[in-house]
């Protein structure tokens, strides 16, 4: 968990899959919590590796708590935000419950919500409605001010903000520096890094 904390993703990625597969030796229920770690921490790096590649993960497959954590894992790969926020709504309660997965939902959110635009924003080749980016990644016209403008200060989005008409004025360049972030999501800060 501190590698987590610490943003050393793979050293977490590494530590939750061994502790997972000790405790499953030990036939110890926090295996299940080490696998929805494990998975959470793929998702905060944005791997493709597969959550269940091994005998002992999926063992646990079927496990209701997996179930969940696969279904929201399945949903982020797939850029489907309607699916990750109804996983989340369903299991706010146990989620948040969770000292390690409550802390990095948010930057999880940020990060789906971010390769959406993306991806919204590669037909557009002028300008778009502030309010149509918003509906696309479910959120007020605010949140995607605030995720347009550091798309753009990051240098993924060639455009600006215009306030006054709330339009995404994008640059004749656009199509070009979308295509180059299209397909990446950018790893997900966890809630510690998203703090310093």
């Amino acid at each position: 968990i501190l590698y987590l904390k610490q943003g050393s993703m793979d050293a977490a990625l590494r530590a939750f899959f061994e502790a997972m597969q000790a405790y499953d030796a030990v036939s110890d229920s926090r295996a299940r919590d080490c696998l929805r770690y494990y998975m959470l921490t793929l998702m905060l790096m944005n791997s493709d590796l597969p959550p269940f590649s091994t005998q002992q993960s999926l063992a646990y497959r079927d496990h209701p708590e997996i179930q969940t954590f696969t279904t929201l894992h399945t949903a982020y790969q797939r850029n489907d935000l309607a699916e990750f926020e109804s996983v989340v709504r369903r299991n706010r309660a146990s989620f948040d419950q969770d000292d390690v997965i409550a802390p990095n939902l948010a930057a999880l959110l940020t990060s789906l919500r971010t390769a959406v635009v993306i991806q919204y924003l590669r037909p557009y080749s002028a300008a778009v409605s502030l309010v149509r980016v918003a509906e696309a990644i479910r959120a007020d016209q605010a949140e995607a001010q605030t995720l347009l403008t550091g798309l753009i200060l990051d240098g993924r989005l060639d455009g600006r903000i215009d306030e006054c008409k709330a339009m995404l004025v994008l640059s004749k360049t656009h199509s070009a520096s979308v295509a180059a972030t299209a397909s990446a999501k950018g790893p997900a800060a966890p809630v510690s890094a998203l703090a310093a």
